[in-house]
């Protein structure tokens, strides 16, 4: 990182270029518009707020750049550039190969690019064409759509006319063929055959699963049935009342209202009251629902715990598993919103606290970087080498470092600085009066451009 600012290298609102306490070299300009930082990790950001934002990391070959946002958005990550614009989509796998796969999209009315093969295709919706790689599919071709539609993946070839009604699929193994809503069936071979006639009102299946063979039929709304070799459920007015007994799983549930579970998915719902849900490795818990609800998850090697109070409060932590060398630790990391006045947030041994808060969310989001500054009015940042409060963006501004440095500052009327070595500096008008030690003693300056004393230190 750059070298540590001078102080008269603070105006406020107007400009200012200082190093703070996260090791971060920050220029700011024009009060809440214009930001620019380089990090310790060699990455930089520039904003013009809420015009554009650029970030871009030269060693990584990463580049991030939003104008206007949402309006327009696009990124490159080494020989990958993609974008979008309003409803403009595109993605250039490689921009130094001129074959390179790539696809544009204008949704939903134009689409076209060029494959991992190095076939190109084109189509305009819902008049006809091709689209490969798209909503899953290998290969799509429609003509004027729902009309008639011909789509593959891997070795199953499907037929739609008038989509959804009529549909025929063929493939390794497969085999699919649907009059909707009066007739279908399909087949996997090795794994189930499904049937409906006038769906809903009925529809079955039988599994051929060799670990869990059976059957399951529902004629909707009375009344349905799962029987296989590890699972008996009844449903009754489906899907409002299920019952269920399974290797894995017993549970009685009346959609929406009521569930108790046991087996591996333990949980006890009184909707919208309270409720709570155990699954191996997370649990999640409501109370007047969606009003309040957390939810507890564990990987393994951290526990993470959030929890909220719609619409005002929400926090989260993430605490390593506890170890026989440490049986407390301490938190990783902390987040906190009360909204809309303030939020805060805690890496390792570095905090941040800004107050207003209109986005409460914990993750970093383009609508924090391109629109947050604006009512960012007070920020406090901390860290092993300090702390710094800044309020309406350079109005104030001070600041305490580990080697003993304090700095006060209220533009442009007063501003000093002591050092525990130097002593103290002090600033009226930002140079209408003025004193700064040196090694050689004190200098002063007055109405801007006279100094007499000793000579400033350089």
């Amino acid at each position: 990182a750059a070298a540590r600012a001078e102080p008269d290298a603070d105006w406020g609102f107007l400009w200012s270029r200082r190093e703070d306490v996260l090791g971060r070299v920050r220029t700011t300009a024009a009060g809440p518009f214009y930001q620019a930082t380089a990090y310790p990790d060699g990455s930089y950001a520039r904003t013009v707020h809420p015009l554009i934002h650029r970030a871009w990391h030269e060693e990584a070959a990463r580049t991030r750049n939003e104008l206007l946002w949402p309006l327009a958005q696009w990124r490159t990550l080494e020989d990958d550039v993609s974008g979008r614009v309003l409803l403009a989509y595109w993605t250039v796998f490689d921009h130094t190969d001129d074959e390179s796969r790539y696809r544009f999209w204008f949704l939903p009315i134009w689409f076209h690019g060029r494959d991992a093969d190095g076939d190109g295709y084109m189509a305009l919706f819902p008049v006809g064409g091709t689209l490969h790689e798209f909503l899953g599919r290998d290969r799509i071709v429609f003509v004027l759509f729902p009309l008639y539609a011909y789509s593959e993946l891997e070795t199953m070839r499907t037929h739609s006319v008038l989509w959804p009604i009529g549909s025929h699929t063929r493939g390794r193994g497969v085999e699919k063929f649907r009059v909707f809503p009066f007739y279908g069936r399909s087949r996997a071979r090795d794994r189930h055959t499904r049937t409906f006639v006038m769906w809903p009102f009925w529809s079955a299946v039988r599994i051929h699963q060799p670990r869990n063979p059976g059957r399951a039929w529902m004629a909707w709304p009375f009344v349905g049935r799962v029987d296989t070799a590890r699972e008996s459920t009844w449903m009754f007015l489906p899907p409002i009342v299920r019952v269920t007994r399974s290797e894995r799983q017993n549970a009685v549930r009346v959609w929406p209202f009521y569930e108790s579970s046991e087996g591996e998915r333990r949980a006890f719902q009184l909707w919208p009251v309270a409720g709570w849900v155990a699954l191996p490795g997370e649990s999640r818990w409501y109370a007047l629902w969606p009003v309040a609800g957390g939810r507890t998850q564990d990987d393994g090697e951290r526990l993470a715990t959030q929890w909220r109070v719609l619409p005002f409060l929400s926090s989260w932590k993430a605490v390593p598993r506890s170890t026989p060398v440490d049986p407390d630790p301490e938190p990783e990391a902390r987040f906190f919103s009360l909204w809309p006045l303030f939020k805060s947030y805690r890496q390792g041994e570095a905090r941040q606290w800004t107050a207003l808060n209109l986005w409460p969310q914990r993750t970093a989001n383009p609508f924090d970087r391109n629109w947050g500054r604006l009512w960012t009015v007070v920020e406090r940042i901390e860290s092993e080498a300090g702390a710094e409060l800044e309020v309406l963006w350079g109005l104030h501004r001070s600041s305490r470092h580990a080697d003993g440095r304090r700095t006060w500052s209220m533009f442009p009327l007063y501003e000093h600085e002591r050092h525990p070595e130097t002593g103290r500096a002090w600033s009226v008008g930002k140079g209408l009066l003025g004193r700064r030690p040196g090694p050689d003693g004190a200098s002063w300056r007055l109405l801007y451009i006279f100094r007499f004393g000793a000579p400033p230190p350089s």
